[in-house]
């Protein structure tokens, strides 16, 4: 008997499982059961899963399918695993290849037609709404607004053509780096990955950022959005970083953001490199001239002379 497997991230089950049910599709479905490793049967367990913001589709996500193929018997098995599924295939040692190309087969159409193209996501797979906020509902200074404004503009105009960028936020907490973030993800015409302490629980930061960048990769052009950076700085991750923004293998179409509520804690060798980082924008609490717009949006009651004082 021989038994291969993979591993599907919540992102990629609508793309994946859209895949699998076509691959399998090809082959006859002798029956479908649910028994766990103590031998005890229960129903299969089906369930919707989003392939995009709009759509969604209903799939096994619990249980045993048998087929019979043209030249091999084999068993699927599907199962919850944490933070996206499991998917195990049995058959005999001389369907090896078989199981194995049709993971393989699985993951290249899922890549190729990913649904995750021009969506805004967490690295977790849920989808995250666009539109409402604006440009207008964030009182940045004009030098650090005009590069943010910029690098949208570019990815918007030139799309996958766009050469990959770099910027960073940094500044105390509550000066608008999160809400710039948002505004981001509404203005832009890319896809939009937003990343953060939650998604990296099970892959942790290493393999969160290699998977974030293969996402980008696949759905560009793509903004990567890190909040709160510091949290993740091993060297590993640093190298990482290091290599995916400026190293041979180089992309295009790919506009990385990181947030920091603590600049001194990052390496000299990731920010202090214009290959890698074209803006490093302080971001700090409103000053007057940022403070009147926003009295003037939130407490519209007010008078002019009242806002002066």
């Amino acid at each position: 008997m021989y038994e291969t497997d993979t591993y599907i991230p919540s992102a990629r089950m609508g793309s994946f499982l859209t895949a699998l049910e076509q691959e399998t599709s090809k082959h006859t479905l002798i029956d479908t059961r649910n028994i766990d490793y103590d031998g005890e049967e229960r129903p299969p367990l089906y369930e919707q899963i989003q392939l995009n913001s709009k759509a969604n589709e209903t799939f096994l996500i619990d249980g045993i399918r048998f087929y019979r193929g043209a030249n091999v018997k084999f068993i699927l098995k599907v199962f919850p695993d944490w933070g996206g599924e499991g998917l195990k295939i049995y058959c005999p040692l001389a369907g090896k290849d078989f199981a194995n190309n049709l993971i393989s087969d699985c993951w290249q159409w899922a890549k190729t037609h990913n649904f995750l193209k021009g969506e805004a996501f967490s690295l977790s797979g849920e989808f995250l709404p666009r539109g409402g906020e604006s440009w207008s509902d964030v009182m940045l200074e004009e030098k650090n607004q005009l590069p943010l404004q910029r690098c949208v503009k570019q990815v918007n105009e030139k799309q996958t053509a766009c050469a990959n960028r770099g910027m960073i936020l940094m500044g105390p907490p509550g000066t608008g780096k999160t809400l710039a973030g948002r505004i981001i993800k509404n203005e832009a015409q890319a896809s939009f990955i937003w990343i953060s302490a939650r998604d990296l629980h099970r892959s942790g930061a290493f393999g969160g950022f290699e998977y974030a960048f293969e996402l980008a990769k696949e759905v560009a052009p793509a903004i990567l959005f890190v909040e709160d950076i510091d949290n993740f700085m091993d060297s590993y991750t640093i190298d990482l970083l290091k290599t995916q923004m400026d190293g041979i293998g180089r992309s295009s179409g790919i506009i990385t953001i990181l947030t920091t509520n603590f600049p001194e804690r990052l390496p000299e060798a990731l920010i202090d490199r214009p290959g890698r980082f074209h803006a490093v924008l302080r971001i700090e609490l409103p000053g007057t001239k940022e403070r009147e717009p926003m009295l003037k949006k939130s407490l519209p009651e007010l008078t002019d002379a009242e806002i002066a004082q």
